[in-house]
């Protein structure tokens, strides 16, 4: 037997989340229907994907610039550096994904 350890040809995975919108006549306006707490939580990325670029910058000390391209050549995800730094402000912040257990 021989195993065999390969990456994914894309990993990751982009979800599209759509909410519901109506006409209430009553009121003669659109109405949206929330989306889940845990999408409008995290925003555009993910938690895992935050994860990942706050252990690039934090453990291994990668600049913004060389996170930003370890992502779009490697995940082939395209992220602003403010982007970027948003997320990594995210997750040392009081309350942030840095304070999960």
């Amino acid at each position: 037997m021989v195993q065999q350890i390969e990456l994914p040809t894309r990993p990751v995975c982009i979800a599209e989340h759509r909410a519901l919108v109506y006409w209430r006549e009553h009121c003669r306006a659109h109405h949206e229907a929330p989306l889940p707490p845990e999408v409008t939580q995290a925003g555009l990325i993910g938690p895992r994907l935050t994860a990942l670029a706050a252990y690039l910058k934090g453990a291994c000390h990668a600049s913004y610039a060389t996170i930003q391209t370890y992502l779009r050549d490697v995940m082939k995800i395209g992220l602003s550096t403010g982007q970027i730094a948003k997320l990594i402000r995210k997750t040392s912040a009081p309350g942030g994904a840095g304070d999960a257990v």
